[in-house]
């Protein structure tokens, strides 16, 4: 688990040329593949909330931008988001990790939100933080949260075997989701779009005007269409 940002970008590429689930050829039916988790722990299938809240409407008021649904992750939920997120992006010279920025902050708001598009990663994500706790209780009697490095290693090593044994598909697939939704939300945030040297609309305190080559190309199309060029 000792992963580098390179590393989690190149497990994002890898994901983009991915079917969504986990073919047969990429599996192995070995329940007792060296892991050190427990086989015995099934996917949870816990009923998840329904947010009944209507959304932003047609009309969002872009200009004081808000969250208009409950969030409904807990304390703990988001205290493992953040761990998770740290291990998904580390903190480097380019920025502090996902978890530092409060990343469960955006995952939260995420699965929490009343749309189709959003329903299926609410229902992997707590489900998957409930399994997460099962194993680490497995390994250390403690949650995720507050599991000691080594444990958690173990489990997220697990996740990221090739081929995926069939007892971890399911946890292996939320994995997944769950680190397309932290590196997304990283770089839509002010210290991610940093880390990349994103700049957006950043207003000029002086205009220098057109680049001679600029001007000269202008300049040329007005001649192609007889039309006069302003001194």
């Amino acid at each position: 688990m000792s992963q580098s940002r390179r590393t989690t970008l190149a497990w994002m590429a890898a994901a983009l040329t991915a079917i969504p689930a986990v073919p047969a050829a990429a599996r192995t039916t070995k329940a007792t593949a060296p892991t050190g988790l427990n086989p015995e722990f099934s996917w949870p299938d816990v009923p998840q909330p329904v947010n009944a809240a209507v959304g932003y409407g047609t009309d969002p008021d872009l200009m004081n931008p808000s969250v208009p649904w409950a969030l409904l992750l807990g304390d703990e939920d988001k205290k493992t988001l953040n761990v998770i997120g740290n291990i998904v992006l580390p903190p480097d010279k380019s920025g502090p990790g996902a978890g530092d920025v409060d990343i469960a902050a955006f995952i939260d708001e995420w699965i929490s939100s009343p749309y189709e598009a959003q329903a299926g990663d609410r229902s992997r994500v707590f489900n998957g933080l409930i399994w997460l706790d099962w194993q680490s209780r497995f390994l250390c009697q403690k949650p995720f949260a507050q599991a000691d490095g080594k444990s958690r290693a173990v489990i997220v090593d697990a996740l990221m075997l090739d081929p995926v044994p069939d007892y971890l598909v399911e946890p292996a697939a939320f994995f997944g989701r769950l680190r397309g939704l932290i590196v997304g939300g990283y770089y839509t945030l002010p210290e991610g779009k940093a880390a990349i040297g994103f700049q957006g609309n950043t207003p000029m305190k002086d205009y220098p005007g057109p680049s001679d080559e600029a001007v000269e190309h202008l300049r040329g199309l007005l001649k192609e269409l007889n039309l006069p060029y302003p001194a």
